[in-house]
C-alpha cells in the first residue's frame, strides 16, 4: 500500500510539474492566467489525484504558477509514510529554490484509490506548519 501512495505522489508531482512548465511558457509568451486549456488540464489532474472539496484559495479557483515549478518529483522524496485506516500521512524532504524543507501530505482512501486532501509545509524559521494551497 505504501508503494501505491509513493507512486501516486510521484505521478501527481510529475503531472503538476508539466502543467507548471506549460503555464510558465504561456506566461513567457505574454499571456495571462487563467487560460481555458490550462484550467482544463489542471482540473483533470485534480480529479485524478486530489479530494473533491471547496478550496477557496486553491489553484482551480485562483490559478497561479511559480517559477521554478513548485512540484518536482526529482527534488521531493517521501521519507515517511503513516497509514491509519483510510487516511495516510506522507512526509517528504524537498528542495525548492535551493532551500531544503519538509512537506506533509494528508491523503484519504476514497473509491479504492488514495487522494491528496491537504499539504502543509514546515517553516524553516520557526518550525510551524504552513498551508500549501492546492
Amino acid at each position: 500500500m505504501e508503494k501505491n501512495i509513493t507512486d501516486l505522489l510521484k505521478s501527481f508531482m510529475t503531472e503538476m510539474n508539466q502543467w507548471e512548465n506549460d503555464a510558465n511558457h504561456h506566461i513567457d509568451e505574454g499571456h495571462d492566467l487563467p487560460n481555458d486549456d490550462l484550467k482544463e488540464k489542471l482540473s483533470i489532474i485534480y480529479s485524478k489525484y486530489v479530494t473533491t472539496k471547496e478550496r477557496k484559495m486553491g489553484r482551480l479557483n485562483n490559478p497561479f504558477v511559480l517559477f521554478p515549478p513548485e512540484y518536482n518529483p526529482k527534488l521531493e522524496i517521501p521519507v515517511e509514510i503513516k497509514i491509519n485506516g483510510k487516511q495516510a500521512t506522507v512526509t517528504t524532504d524537498r528542495t525548492y529554490a535551493k532551500i531544503n524543507k519538509q512537506r506533509i501530505y494528508k491523503l484519504n482512501y476514497i473509491d479504492n484509490t488514495w487522494k491528496i486532501d491537504s499539504i502543509k509545509e514546515v517553516d524553516t524559521y520557526d518550525g510551524k506548519l504552513q498551508t500549501v494551497y492546492l
